[in-house]
């Protein structure tokens, strides 16, 4: 895929295969599609083309765009707290003309399991979490609800974290670890056990 940045004056933004991102770091955002689109560290596959996939933790929306392009007509609902990215990813998802993709802002004083649990009240086919640190305090707020989930990937950044996800998930799912190529994250793949009767 061929990946470029453009630069027209005030508007600057990362071109890659159909879309474009906005940004406010080029170097986060040129690492970000690499790790998305090219080494596809979030790929998920599943027999059921309007897939419910929930992104927590969505940045700049390029992980929400990725899965669109994998699947066309799934239905994606992305979390973030940071203002800066949530005008970033809608700006994003505008200017790409993407839909049935919900964007759904969660304020500073309120928790992102909080607005989460209103939406894991059936079976969900796929979460991806990058909340650094926090990872582990949302499965454990999720409770029961994640055993609603079939699929879900968490980004951790050391292996204190790592370790601390692995216990939260077992024995219910089935896991695999990948650690980037740079050292600078692991993603970790959850399946739940029985997953694959259900899709």
């Amino acid at each position: 895929m061929n990946i470029k940045v453009i630069n027209l004056g005030k508007d600057k933004f990362i071109k890659f295969g159909p879309f474009l991102s906005y940004f406010y770091n080029e170097a986060s955002a040129l690492k970000e599609v690499e790790n998305v689109f090219v080494e596809e560290i979030y790929a998920f596959k599943t027999r059921n083309p309007r897939s419910l996939m929930i992104d927590v933790g969505s940045g700049l929306g390029i992980t929400a765009l990725y899965l669109k392009y994998k699947n066309p007509q799934a239905k994606i609902v992305c979390f973030e707290k940071n203002p800066e990215l949530l005008l970033l990813s809608e700006k994003n998802f505008k200017a790409n003309e993407v839909k049935g993709i919900t964007l759904v802002p969660v304020s500073a004083e309120k928790k992102i399991a909080d607005k989460l649990n209103g939406y894991i009240n059936h079976p969900i086919d796929f979460i991806k979490i990058d909340l650094p640190g926090e990872v582990t305090a949302l499965l454990s707020s999720l409770g029961k609800r994640l055993l609603l989930v079939k699929e879900l990937i968490c980004k951790c950044y050391d292996k204190n974290e790592l370790q601390a996800v692995k216990d939260s998930l077992l024995p219910h799912f089935k896991l695999t670890i990948h650690e980037s190529p740079d050292s600078t994250f692991f993603i970790l793949r959850a399946k739940k056990h029985d997953s694959k009767k259900s899709r």
